[in-house]
């Protein structure tokens, strides 16, 4: 073999590959992590804004209400896709 002995090439590419998926992993990671910071930071603006007036706080208020009313139904929904695959 011209390029040198195989167990190189294994160990070249196992090495190469097992980096690729530590990365990926990181990345897949950090964006999960980034999504729950700006989920959460986006809350606490959203009821710093409620406060300022009677009806942003109305407004707030109802869109809090039809959350906590579909969550459960999400969820329901979500089961039912599962089982079904």
């Amino acid at each position: 073999n011209e390029y040198g002995h195989p167990l190189f090439a294994d160990f070249f590419f196992f090495i190469t590959g097992f980096h690729g998926f530590h990365v990926l992993s990181g990345v897949v990671i950090l964006i999960v992590i980034f999504i729950n910071v700006l989920r959460d930071t986006s809350n606490i603006v959203l009821k710093e804004l409620s406060l300022s007036d009677d009806i942003s706080m109305e407004i707030y208020n109802s869109y809090l209400d039809f959350r906590n009313k579909i969550t459960p139904w999400t969820e329901i929904s979500n089961l039912s896709y599962l089982k079904t695959r």
